[in-house]
């Protein structure tokens, strides 16, 4: 089966599939897990959700998870090193390098901004 635009089934599990790791980020749910769950074969799963999303699903859930980061790093007093273990980095360094690609600050220089979450949310 290939991958179309108008594949209303394919367009249906990418939005399940969104739901399912915005829901569950404590599950830290990866393309594997997705593969498992959804019972597509790797390689077809990574297509679809690529045309129907516009975005590679590795780049959505790193997304998701650094959103998950941003909104823990506001709203709790956990160090930024346990935050980054906690979004599934292996090293501080490696968090703050994507936090810092993804929103153009460092993760020290968000929560030192004192910006609300609600306001974070709707600048990114």
């Amino acid at each position: 089966m290939a991958c179309s635009k108008n594949n209303l089934f394919t367009k249906e599990v990418s939005n399940q599939l969104i739901a399912l790791i915005n829901e569950r980020p404590e599950d830290k749910l990866q393309i594997d897990d997705l593969v498992t769950i959804s019972g597509f074969s790797k390689f077809y799963l990574q297509s679809f959700f690529k045309v129907h999303t516009g975005i590679s699903l590795g780049r959505f859930i790193k997304d998701i998870y650094l959103n998950h980061s941003a909104l823990e790093l506001i709203n709790s007093q956990n160090t930024i090193l346990h935050i980054a273990l906690n979004a599934g980095y292996s090293s501080q360094q490696s968090f703050c390098r994507a936090f810092r690609k993804k929103y153009k600050i460092t993760p020290g220089e968000l929560r030192k901004s004192g910006i609300k979450a609600e306001d974070f949310i709707t600048k990114n």
